[in-house]
């Protein structure tokens, strides 16, 4: 199963293949996790910052900033029905994640989580094929007690 978006474009007369951008990348892998029997729930996480103005009951003004997300949250954060958190950074071909990003996926993968850089929505499809075969076996959970 899989939603794969190919598009072509003429400019000139001449056929190009339309490069996405990580918008519509975002929006292709989102839509697969959507229909994905293993995945529970995936969002996008947007981060970024904003300033405002605002005026008090005073009449006084003050700006704001406000800063939403962290450095190096990925795109797309969710959870596999195996509980496993899931973290997708989307790249455009060619695009080169920060230091920050790669820190963050790196503590997911180090703690059981699936952590995925995708150019494109097949890179994840495989990524979450090949995460939970390498985990069919069993594995025993205990409290300690035996």
């Amino acid at each position: 199963m899989g939603i794969m978006m190919m598009r072509q474009a003429c400019f000139n007369h001449r056929s190009f293949r339309h490069v996405e951008t990580e918008h519509e990348i975002q929006k292709t892998i989102l839509q697969y996790l959507a229909l994905c029997p293993n995945v529970a729930w995936a969002q996008r996480f947007n981060t970024g910052a904003a300033s405002s103005t605002y005026t008090t009951k005073e009449g006084r003004t003050h700006k704001r900033f406000v800063r939403f997300g962290f450095t190096g949250c990925p795109d797309i954060i969710g959870q596999l029905k195996s509980g496993h958190l899931l973290a997708i950074e989307c790249k455009r071909k060619g695009g080169k994640t920060t230091e920050s990003q790669e820190a963050f996926l790196r503590t997911v993968s180090d703690n059981r989580g699936l952590a995925i850089i995708a150019m494109e929505c097949r890179d994840v499809e495989r990524a979450i094929s090949t995460f939970l075969k390498s985990r069919e076996s069993p594995v025993l959970v205990t409290s300690g007690l035996l």
